[in-house]
């Protein structure tokens, strides 16, 4: 059961927080706030903190916690001190990084996602424009939160 929760969160738990930032009002700025103790005073405040925790803050537990669940169900399902558990555990992890990161990669370069970025950026953000590389300059503002706008 831990596995499946895991399964789904990782992929359900991102798109969530995507698509629930312009829910909340966060399309291009806002996004990677932090709250702070001064966010629960007033009425609003706790409601603000769980937005800022749960789908649109630095870093959105919709987003994290889903990796922290495929961790229990690793260790659930094997024995780490074991090494030839822990061979496969190393393994299994190097091969889910390495997909992660080349079909990002895929996606950026072969399939045009990073000059689609681009003509996003010379629309909402023309001042990233001057920058050596725009899409990390506008990334840089978001702390890890991506903007909801394309």
């Amino acid at each position: 059961m831990l596995t499946a929760v895991a399964g789904v969160s990782v992929v359900a738990g991102p798109l969530l927080s995507f698509l629930l930032g312009p829910v909340f009002g966060y399309e291009t700025s806002g996004r990677g706030a932090v709250p702070g103790p001064a966010s629960l005073t007033g009425w609003d405040g706790p409601g603000r903190v769980l937005c800022e925790l749960l789908p649109t803050g630095a870093y959105p537990l919709a987003t994290h916690f889903p990796y922290v669940l495929v961790g229990l169900a690793a260790g659930r399902l094997c024995d780490p001190r074991e090494p030839r558990d822990a061979r496969r555990m190393a393994v299994r992890g190097a091969a889910a990084a390495a997909a992660g990161y080349g079909s990002a990669w895929v996606a950026a370069h072969p399939l045009g996602g990073r000059e689609r970025l681009l003509d996003v950026i010379a629309a909402r953000h023309p001042e990233a424009l001057g920058a050596a590389d725009p899409v990390r300059e506008v990334l840089s503002g978001q702390f890890g939160a991506v903007p909801s706008t394309s």
